[in-house]
């Protein structure tokens, strides 16, 4: 089998948030592919926008003699494309580069540890009874939401008892808001939105700042 496909994490948002190993090997590729938009990792190398495993395919099978480099935003072990390609591709796959994620950065940014977290994402109608099951057995969860439509539906199964909450929106870009106001997350228009939320827990989190 021929493995020519390197899954490189770009983590959230800037260049430093890669790592030198991941850098170093992205300069090392012949080609790049990912989601059209971090076409600005691309560096000046020949780069080609996929969003679905298909193209993936198709693409890797017309350039077996090349060395490809797949970015994934974030970090390909949370929530990332990667996990598909890991199921469909995985005996094309040479090395996989990790980064900082999500929930790495969020948490640094409110002096929290992840290491009793769980992680959970909403992306559709039924994954709402998942997380409110999570919600019962949990005492910390951090969330990813699909889209900020959801928002109110989430903080209605968060909001009970006694419980304490962040809501990150937009992270590591110019609009980064990091709040425990779902009403100021709403103003500032975040397009991408995670949640922290933790029960009858002191506010040792607070330290962090909000903006």
């Amino acid at each position: 089998m021929n493995r020519n496909l390197y899954i490189i994490s770009v983590g959230i948002g800037d260049f430093d948030l890669i790592s030198v190993k991941g850098l170093n090997l992205l300069n090392k590729m012949d080609i790049l592919i990912g989601y059209p938009q971090l076409m600005i990792y691309s560096n000046n190398k020949p780069f080609y926008g996929v969003k679905t495993v298909e193209e993936l395919k198709s693409f890797l099978f017309d350039n077996l003699d090349k060395m490809i480099g797949l970015l994934v935003s974030g970090d390909a072990g949370f929530f990332s494309f990667a996990k598909r390609v890991y199921n469909e591709l995985g005996d094309h796959i040479m090395e996989v580069v990790p980064a900082v994620s999500t929930f790495q950065y969020a948490l640094s940014k409110i002096f929290e540890t992840y290491e009793d977290l769980s992680f959970y994402s909403v992306h559709a109608d039924n994954d709402m009874e998942g997380l409110k099951r999570l919600v019962d057995r949990k005492d910390k969860i951090f969330l990813i939401l699909k889209d900020k439509s959801q928002l109110f539906e989430v903080y209605n199964i968060f909001n009970m008892g006694d419980y304490i909450i962040r809501f990150f929106g937009d992270l590591n870009t110019d609009n980064e808001i990091i709040t425990d106001s779902i009403d100021e997350i709403i103003e500032k228009n975040s397009k991408k939105i995670a949640i922290y939320w933790r029960k009858n827990g002191q506010n040792s989190f607070l330290r962090g700042r909000s903006r």
